[in-house]
Formats: C-alpha cells, structure tokens, sequence
C-alpha cells in the first residue's frame, strides 16, 4: 500500500543521502508520490537542503539562500502531517534565521534582491524566490 511504499522509498532515501544526494532527493520524492501526506519525506528534504548549502555554489547569499528552500520543505510538512508540524515549524524557524537577512537583501551586490527567483543546479535543481520583505 502507499503507506507502506512510502516508508520504504524513504528508508532509501535515507542509505543515499551522504553518497548521493540527487537519488536520495528522488527517493523522497517517491515517497511522497506514494503518500502525499508523509510529512517525514518532506523532513528529509529539508533536512537535506538545509545541511548541504556548500553545494550551491555561487557567493554566500545564493549558499545561505537554500536555506529558504528548506524552510519551504518544512513548511510543506507542517501542513500535511500533523504528527511532525511542531518540528516542522520549529526547523522551518531556524533555516529562515540562518537565510540572508534584510540587510543581506538590500544591499547584495547585484542590487536589491527582494522577489528574484534564485535556481541552484546540480543535484538541487530546484529554484526558490527571494522573500519581499
């Protein structure tokens, strides 16, 4: 069944996330195709996004950005899962205090970056849009 399929995809999620994270991101989101309502995969993505900022590569904004990625990632979770929304927020909480700040906002070098879309390639793939604060 989905709930169990689900449990399992993450589990190999979780054997990939140090060797390969791009398989263990495409787990997760196995998991999630298998049950969309299992906050725990979206844990794990924010989880991994949240720990491996380096592999975004460009300057110390655009790293510290995916930070905002995993606060979107727990976001999810907190709203599908009852059973994790207290660590949920709580994780959602601390990668958005470790994003950019106002000031890191405004004053980037390429000028005021509220509500631009930054993209991260390689295993992330995925785009995140600059808070308008």
């Amino acid at each position: 069944d989905g709930a169990m399929k689900a449990k399992v995809y993450l589990g190999i999620a979780t054997m990939y996330q140090k060797s390969n994270k791009s398989q263990a991101r495409s787990y997760a989101e196995k998991a999630l195709q298998a049950r969309s309502s299992y906050g725990k995969a979206r844990l794990f993505l924010a989880g991994l996004y949240g720990s491996n900022i380096n592999d975004a590569g460009g300057d110390q904004f655009q790293r510290r950005a995916m930070y905002w990625l995993a606060a979107q990632e727990a976001d999810k979770a907190a709203a599908i899962d009852p059973s994790v929304r207290a660590k949920a927020n709580s994780l959602a909480s601390q990668y958005r205090a470790a994003a950019p700040s106002k000031t890191d906002i405004f004053n980037h070098p390429d000028g005021n970056m509220s509500g631009k879309q930054i993209c991260f390639g390689g295993w992330i793939s995925r785009c995140v849009t600059v808070p308008k604060l």
